[in-house]
């Protein structure tokens, strides 16, 4: 991934912003979700079903690169993210 968009948010310069940073990290493509237990991302879901999520943002993010072909969401696109969001663990098949 390019480093310009790996921008990272100390929780110790800004806890709120880097709570921020981990969890929509989490959700959209299940970056850094090794670092909650199985049984927190099962109680999460159970509570706050997916419903479509990834499919959802995926649409809305393919737009943005459409419209803005050089804006930071291009950059992840082109980077494979649209596959990380596919494969987050939050998002099994049948969920």
């Amino acid at each position: 991934m390019n480093a310009a968009l790996e921008f990272k948010v100390a929780a110790e310069d800004d806890p709120e912003s880097h709570l921020l940073q981990v969890a929509v990290g989490a959700d959209v493509s299940g970056r850094g979700l090794e670092r909650f237990s199985d049984q927190v991302g099962a109680d999460i879901v159970e509570r706050f079903p997916r419903l479509g999520f990834a499919e959802a943002f995926l649409v809305k993010a393919a737009d943005q690169v459409e419209r803005k072909p050089h804006c930071a969401a291009a950059e992840l696109m082109r980077d494979g993210w649209a596959q990380r969001v596919s494969n987050n663990p939050l998002d099994p098949p049948g969920r």
